[in-house]
């Protein structure tokens, strides 16, 4: 038997999601574009005073987390009715379990004033179930080898997924998460 579990978490920087990625919204900003307006306020991206989504107010106003959960396994048995029949059953396993999360507050461009949450949960299942039956036997010079199985595989895919907009609060604060 072999098992293996890796997990990672990601606090990662706003990427392609929606179009709010830092370095595609600082690249075609003007030289004299800056992110505050002298009363300590963001400049809002769309407007004569700056072009594009404001990479400052889009970094510090999301919250962006990814965490991986991994598990891949196998476990066989090989089983001799005789020296020349041998079955052998093997399982494997690979499962997946990924929770992205993003909060968008009220200040965010994409918060649009009452800020705006992306909680989505995955759950990737493949199970694989191998059997074989082999049969290997010398006959003077003729050498017999058989060999005979079966393979089931199952990888369903439901990926649930939970959007609030126009909500202030973090999911914490507003409503549980359910089993």
């Amino acid at each position: 038997m072999n098992l293996s579990f890796s997990y990672s978490d990601n606090n990662r920087v706003p990427g392609s999601n929606l179009g709010s990625t830092v370095m595609g919204r600082s690249l075609p900003q003007r030289p004299f574009d800056r992110p505050y307006k002298p009363d300590g306020s963001y400049y809002v991206g769309g407007t004569a005073d700056l072009v594009y989504h404001n990479p400052v107010q889009i970094l510090k106003e999301e919250v962006a987390n990814l965490k991986n959960y991994r598990l891949l396994g196998n476990a066989f048995a090989e089983l001799k009715f005789t020296p020349d029949l041998s079955f052998k059953t093997s399982f494997g396993s690979d499962i997946g379990y990924t929770h992205d999360y993003i909060y968008y507050n009220q200040q965010h461009p994409y918060g649009t004033g009452n800020g705006r949450i992306v909680d989505e949960n995955r759950l990737l299942t493949n199970i694989l179930l191998e059997n074989t039956l082999s049969y290997s036997h010398t006959f003077g010079d003729l050498k017999l080898d058989l060999l005979g199985g079966h393979s089931f595989q199952r990888l369903p895919f439901p990926p649930p997924a939970l959007t609030a907009t126009g909500s202030p609060l973090r999911p914490s604060t507003c409503w549980r998460r359910l089993p």
